[in-house]
């Protein structure tokens, strides 16, 4: 593999910084059998990466065969925004700073066999995304395993939740479709709400022939979990919907909303 890591004069609380492809001219890069570790992000001339590998504004691009762990400052570990058409494979990331991996106002995303383990923020979040997903595996996940937000849409097939402190979170008029998947001892399964009112209403999210295991399986489409103890926002449309088809589900239920339904 090609390794980008510190160098040896680094102690250990110094990083490194960010690898980006930028703009049009980096179309159809791949990055394959690549290892990154230690690195941050960085500020260059106008631009910002918050990421240890930044890929902003461009297309066809295929990210294969990485291993991504311990970046440091920076929110997250792999950022994609302005981007159409590319393919993540064969990716595991481990100990991410806060996000793992974060998509913003991208499109026809495909993401597949991707292993995500402890980060300290979301293990994927979507902002104004297209996205399909095949055998993605996040666990012990200190906020969201998958966050799916402003005006997404995301198909996830054949994949792994466990652990985290909520499985799966959808919002602010995103939509989603979950297919032969498991979400197994998360400490909310499904938390579905407005955040943003300028996206005028919740999300939206159908589970079908799938597997929910725990303790206490807990729906809620109240409100954001994080924002519990905090005064209700009335400009807020908490009318986001749960709906689970033909799956199985082990435990005890716990409902806090409306528009939770299991078929």
């Amino acid at each position: 593999p090609i390794i980008f890591k510190k160098n040896n004069l680094q102690n250990a609380a110094e990083s490194w910084g960010t690898v980006a492809l930028l703009g049009k001219k980096s179309a159809d890069s791949i990055l394959d059998h690549v290892m990154l570790s230690g690195g941050s992000g960085s500020r260059h001339n106008q631009f910002l990466f918050s990421s240890m590998l930044s890929i902003h504004n461009t297309s066809n691009v295929q990210i294969t065969n990485i291993d991504l762990s311990k970046n440091k400052k920076f929110d997250d570990v792999l950022h994609i925004v302005y981007c159409n058409d590319l393919l993540l494979e064969n990716i595991r990331i481990s100990n991410a700073f806060s996000d793992a991996i974060d998509i913003d106002v991208s499109k026809n995303i495909i993401i597949k066999n991707i292993q995500i383990e402890s980060p300290v923020n979301d293990g994927l979040d979507f902002m104004e995304t297209t996205a399909v997903l095949h055998n993605v595996m996040v666990s012990n996940s200190k906020d969201k395993g998958v966050s799916i937000g402003e005006n997404s849409n995301i198909i996830i097939n054949d994949s792994d939740f466990s652990n985290n402190n909520i499985g799966i979170a959808i919002k602010d008029k995103s939509k989603a479709k979950i297919y032969n998947s498991n979400l197994i001892n998360n400490k909310v399964q499904i938390a579905a709400y407005a955040k943003n009112w300028k996206y005028g209403d919740g999300g939206s999210i159908e589970i079908y022939d799938s597997n929910l295991n725990s303790r206490i399986n807990t729906f809620t489409t109240l409100r954001d979990p994080d924002d519990i103890n905090l005064k209700t926002n009335k400009n807020l449309n908490q009318n986001s919907k749960i709906s689970i088809f033909n799956s199985r589900i082990n435990g005890r239920l716990k409902f806090n909303g409306k528009n939770i339904s299991i078929k």
